[in-house]
């Protein structure tokens, strides 16, 4: 069984937790992070890959929905399957300061969550993009990880710790932000998991 040290041994900076992160999008590259084409159907969208630096917090839930039919002189209702309702998904990242650099960086993903639950208005309507989010194998086997729709999220920022000012960002920011957020897995058409999938983990 494989560990790992939480700091580099050189820097004593936060390391990435391996394949553990959530993809943004920012097709336009307004925030200044780097990106990654992502090849997803015949669609390819730039994504701003977030490499956790501490373990988050996940909880994934989803129910099936049951009709009762009274049958009389049953002693129990007949169980109808109507349907399942939404793969919800609650992913609590935290960011950090270790170094001046983490300013910027910071506002830069905080932003970029907060545009997961605005429309975009570029000479027409279009929905809130969707984002992909993967914790090695935990919540499906898919490479690119699971994608997702933001309903809601709670920015933290924690008083309780040291805040840095930064004249480059012209920006304060907590050296600890707790993001909770809420997402619903998104399908195509072509992609509803039944329970075989499930159990193979393409879900």
């Amino acid at each position: 069984m494989a560990s790992f040290l939480a700091t580099s041994p050189t820097t004593g900076n936060l390391q990435e937790i391996q394949d553990c992160w959530v993809a943004l999008p920012d097709p336009n590259g307004i925030s200044g992070l780097p990106s990654v084409s992502f090849s997803l159907t015949n669609e390819t969208n730039n994504l701003v890959i977030i490499n956790m630096k501490s373990l988050p917090e996940i909880s994934d839930s989803k129910m099936a929905q049951y009709s009762d039919l009274p049958i009389q002189g049953r002693s129990a209702n007949i169980k109808s399957y109507s349907y399942s309702s939404n793969r919800t998904i609650s992913f609590t990242m935290h960011l950090f300061v270790t170094e001046p650099a983490d300013i910027a960086r910071n506002l830069s993903i905080i932003r970029l969550v907060s545009s997961l639950t605005h429309p975009e208005y570029n000479g027409t309507y279009l929905p809130p993009r969707i984002a992909r989010i993967k914790c090695g194998r935990l919540l499906s086997d898919d490479e690119l990880g699971v994608p997702v729709v933001l309903k809601n999220y709670d920015l933290q920022y924690d008083n309780s710790v040291q805040w840095f000012w930064s004249d480059e960002a012209r920006t304060y920011m907590p050296l600890h932000v707790s993001i909770p957020m809420q997402f619903d897995v998104v399908y195509s058409w072509q992609s509803l998991p039944g329970a075989d999938d499930v159990i193979q983990g393409k879900y």
